[in-house]
């Protein structure tokens, strides 16, 4: 074969899988990456060592067999290029967890509908950064069942409170997710770092004010339906809602448990033994 055809090959055979590559990465990837969490190197190297493996093999090919390979003319490997697609995403999802993330922390239902504790979050702050009063006691929910001892009159109290003390801080648009606290609500409250069985997530955030000081507030998320059992009902998608925004140096109301060397309950009214 002469070395202009030689040349030839090699250049349609790469950018053929350049092709493959753009396909792969721009049409599965990248959604991958920002509806399930998947890293963005991982996909990104997914994604090229298929576009590599397919130019060896359509070279290989291509000098075996002395013919282009027509696409059209194969469905077949139209729909193992779908397949291959789909399986490679889902490995990518599975690979990103334990070890690169916490991806499988929520379920694939949660992440499509946008619905984890970070998004429910940012529904407020993103209110707050708009001035939009309204958008953020819509963005944070009063419990549907009345909270028990007054409770319940203090945290709609408190709900006004600490969105209007937000609202005249003038806070920077940037904001830092500190910690995530994960808690089981069923059936022994506490602390885990399992994921997929937390039907709690208390958010700590750190803030800049007008003056550039700091300012931490803890951002309580729980499941609608309260007790949350995870793997006994084979995880089922959780309903989160943000229930409780505070100061870090104060108590929370709706979720009155707390961490501090061990889990412990917080007598309500405070003056209670």
């Amino acid at each position: 074969m002469k070395l202009g055809n030689t040349r030839r090959i090699f250049i349609q055979e790469a950018l053929r899988a350049m092709a493959i590559f753009a396909i792969l990465f721009f049409g599965g990837s990248l959604p991958l990456v920002r509806l399930f969490g998947v890293r963005f190197w991982t996909a990104l190297v997914g994604g090229l060592v298929i576009a590599l493996l397919s130019f060896v093999v359509l070279t290989a090919a291509r000098f075996t067999t002395g013919r282009e390979l027509k696409i059209p003319s194969h469905p077949k490997a139209l729909i193992a290029a779908v397949v291959a697609i789909i399986g490679i995403g889902l490995a990518m999802t599975w690979f990103s967890h334990p070890f690169l993330g916490h991806v499988q922390g929520f379920t694939i239902l949660e992440r499509l509908r946008g619905a984890t504790p970070e998004t429910k979050v940012n529904a407020y702050i993103q209110a707050i950064l708009r001035e939009d009063e309204e958008a953020a006691l819509t963005a944070w929910m009063l419990h549907e069942r009345e909270l028990p001892d007054g409770r319940g009159d203090a945290l709609r109290d408190r709900r006004t409170q600490v969105t209007r003390e937000l609202l005249a801080a003038g806070l920077h648009r940037d904001f830092t997710i500190e910690q995530i606290e994960w808690w089981t609500t069923c059936c022994e409250p506490g602390v885990t770092e399992e994921i997929r069985n937390a039907g709690g997530a208390r958010v700590h955030v750190r803030f800049l004010n007008g003056n550039g000081s700091p300012q931490d507030y803890v951002f309580d998320v729980f499941h609608r339906d309260e007790a949350y059992w995870g793997a006994a009902m084979g995880y089922p998608p959780r309903r989160w809602v943000l229930y409780d925004v505070y100061p870090s140096d104060e108590d929370p109301l709706y979720w009155r448990f707390v961490y501090d060397s061990g889990v412990s309950w917080r007598a309500w009214p405070p003056e209670a033994p």
